[in-house]
């Protein structure tokens, strides 16, 4: 009898910690996504345009970047096994040197561009994308360290 109320017990704990973790995330889920908002809709015409105009940009690099990659190269970034991190490095090991190149200036580009979005950004602004940033980072690790647990 004491063995079925240390099990009930020990599941009662783990469904309330399961419970109160799942309870967080979708809390800094909506925190994100609020973050996320008050930025949005904090930058002016100009940022706005800046920003469309950069997310259009990386849309075409990966369509022509895309166009460019052989069957294993392909297979690479199809495989769910891998981390987008992983799927990186390995698939930077496949390139060829105009693949490389391409990759090279396509990341100054977006250097580049972002350092002049952070330029047009007025203090207020960067604190909020600086929330807003490290709230996608947690998010990003939470769900790492979710699929790497998921592999063990």
């Amino acid at each position: 009898m004491k063995n079925v109320f240390r099990k009930l017990a020990i599941v009662a704990i783990c469904t309330m910690a399961f419970s109160a973790n799942s309870s967080a995330q979708k809390a800094d889920k909506e925190d994100y996504k609020n973050d996320k908002k008050e930025f949005r809709s904090s930058l002016t015409d100009d940022q706005k345009a800046m920003w469309k105009a950069e997310r259009k940009k990386r849309k075409i690099f990966h369509k022509e970047f895309k166009a460019t990659l052989k069957a294993d190269q392909k297979a690479i970034m199809a495989d769910e096994s891998l981390s987008k991190e992983d799927q990186e490095k390995k698939l930077s090991t496949t390139l060829s040197p105009s693949q490389r190149e391409m990759w090279e200036n396509n990341k100054k580009q977006v250097r580049e561009n972002k350092k002049a979005f952070k330029n047009s950004m007025t203090a207020g602004q960067k604190k909020s994308y600086k929330n807003m940033e490290h709230r996608g980072e947690g998010e990003a690790n939470h769900k790492k360290k979710h699929l790497e647990k998921s592999d063990d």
